[in-house]
């Protein structure tokens, strides 16, 4: 980590805020070093390392490490907690900053006062060429928090994004839908499974109950070549993957499985891809006009009306009601759950 670039991008930042906010004057931050080091901690930042990087809209993760020691950084909300007892969160100090300041990108929230800014920094009343403390600096820039975390977590992402997924389901203040307690755990079960998909995170930050069952739905579709490839891969004798084979067809011959077909079979009776409870909440749900309807067919049409629905005096939203679309999202992550366990990709 060099400590000047990100000194810089402190200035940098500091000052296009001031000057964006009151451009009828000129700012300059005097201070070589923003941030007041001792020499303890240059040794400490000349040992660190940003590496893996996560985003999303509301929050933001970076893997940072300094020496042998490994945090998890988030950036963008300050009542974000994290329950794994292997992570341990950790005092912001000057190295941490300064670690992940401009990995991260951090940004001033628009709330800041400029002038707040000028007087105690851009304009300081004493000759301060050292710096300034981490408290002086932190306070205008948006939130962070560190979390300590085992080495081995750190340099996966196999076992990281996993955790990452439960860190923002198990903050319920960051979804706008109102998730029953059985989705909940159905959202939180998926990522305690090992499992992880940028869909499943996208369905539970989702404003409304459409687009938060697509992405879902968007989770069962890798899963339909598991349906019909393992016959013709075994046929030909061929050692490829599942999914390489689906990927080579697809790339080739233009071939992908049929999707009413792969939902009838996932869903049907007859076969045992899910477990008989919850193919038994499927249909309890009673999302079609009929109980003798197919819940894989039932499903799969209710994901084309969606997608090309183009009433514009339609509510689609109303299709289902609240309750319902809740049941159904959690029965999909439950379902998802259930296949990837079987059709590991």
């Amino acid at each position: 980590m060099n400590v000047n670039d990100a000194n810089k991008y402190i200035k940098d930042s500091l000052k296009a805020y001031c000057d964006d906010m009151i451009p009828e004057r000129a700012f300059e931050v005097k201070a070589p070093h923003v941030l007041f080091l001792n020499e303890h901690e240059f040794e400490e930042i000349s040992k660190t390392k940003a590496h893996f990087n996560f985003e999303l809209p509301i929050v933001r993760f970076i893997v940072i490490n300094i020496g042998s020691v490994y945090y998890l950084i988030a950036a963008g909300d300050k009542n974000l907690r994290c329950d794994n007892i292997d992570f341990s969160e950790e005092e912001i100090d000057n190295v941490i900053f300064l670690g992940c300041v401009e990995s991260l990108k951090l940004k001033i929230p628009t709330h800041i006062s400029a002038y707040q800014i000028i007087e105690d920094i851009c304009e300081p009343t004493d000759d301060n060429d050292k710096g300034y403390p981490i408290e002086t600096v932190c306070k205008f820039f948006e939130p962070i928090k560190a979390f300590r975390i085992p080495e081995e977590i750190a340099q996966s992402k196999e076992l990281l994004l996993p955790l990452l997924g439960k860190i923002i389901v198990s903050n319920v203040h960051l979804r706008t839908l109102q998730f029953s307690e059985y989705t909940m755990n159905s959202y939180v079960d998926f990522f305690d499974s090992g499992f992880f998909d940028y869909n499943i995170i996208n369905s539970f930050l989702s404003y409304c109950w459409r687009y938060s069952f697509l992405d879902v739905y968007r989770c069962l579709e890798p899963l339909f070549r598991h349906l019909k490839l393992p016959e013709l891969k075994a046929a030909l004798g061929i050692d490829a993957s599942i999914d390489d084979i689906g990927e080579l067809l697809d790339k080739h011959c233009g071939w992908r499985p049929q999707e009413t077909g792969s939902m009838q079979q996932l869903f049907d009776d007859d076969t045992d891809y899910l477990s008989v409870e919850l193919k038994s909440r499927f249909k309890n749900l009673e999302i079609g006009d009929s109980s003798n309807e197919k819940v894989g067919k039932l499903v799969y049409q209710l994901r084309n009306r969606i997608v090309h629905h183009q009433d514009k005096y339609s509510p689609i939203e109303n299709l289902l009601a609240q309750k319902k679309w809740d049941g159904l999202i959690g029965c999909i992550l439950d379902a998802i759950t259930e296949l990837r366990k079987k059709f590991p990709y």
